[in-house]
């Protein structure tokens, strides 16, 4: 069984994609971000329910029901994140999600090319040995993280959202001789390059 804990926000203007936002403007970039997320979570969604359990991490600045009315078809649990920067929601989430006592994973909406195959072969991964799997992005950060047990300084010290967070966590596993295994390269939508390389994103 491998728990997935996927990290959202809800799809207000302002509020999600500022970097596209820039370039599109806000409520365009909401737009898109709900449609990746919807994307993200179809890809959950055919996944074995006996060896795949989701986890909705949701923004705690909008209330259970209006992810509940968001996303009405999905009934996995839902963990308001905990405050402070990533890396302490990240520590969080995974002390929640080790409580079940199976490896756990993380994901964010970002990243649109996340398939069922990419979290069958984490879990393969993590069965076959190693203590971590990561899914490196393009951009220097990852789109996927995966554990056998919760090791927080993991999270720590990492610049988050620069391009030295893939190679920073890597030397932390190395650090604490974690063995690690390593996911294909996708892409982040974070920016307009990224968005007119998925133009059916704009699709609305």
């Amino acid at each position: 069984m491998l728990s997935i804990g996927v990290f959202l926000k809800y799809p207000e203007p302002g509020q999600v994609k500022t970097r596209l936002a820039a370039d599109i403007g806000a409520d365009r970039a909401a737009l898109v971000y709900e449609k990746m997320m919807r994307q993200v979570l179809g890809s959950l969604e055919e996944l074995s329910s006996q060896s795949f359990a989701p986890h909705l991490f949701y923004d705690p600045r909008h209330s259970v029901a209006a992810y509940q009315g968001l996303l009405p078809n999905h009934s996995w649990p839902l963990h308001a994140q905990a405050p402070g920067g990533l890396g302490d929601r990240l520590k969080q989430a995974s002390f929640e999600l080790a409580e079940l006592k199976a490896p756990f994973a993380f994901i964010g909406t970002d990243c649109v090319d996340l398939k069922a195959e990419h979290f069958e072969e984490t879990l393969a991964l993590l069965v076959g040995g190693s203590d971590l799997v990561v899914g490196p992005a393009n951009d220097g950060g990852y789109y996927l993280i995966a554990l056998k047990q919760p090791h927080a300084a993991l999270f720590d010290g990492i610049d988050w959202s620069t391009d030295k967070v893939f190679a920073q966590t890597i030397a932390k596993a190395r650090e604490a001789k974690l063995s690690v295994g390593l996911l294909e390269m996708l892409e982040d939508i974070d920016d307009k390059g990224a968005l007119d390389r998925h133009p059916e994103l704009l699709n609305y």
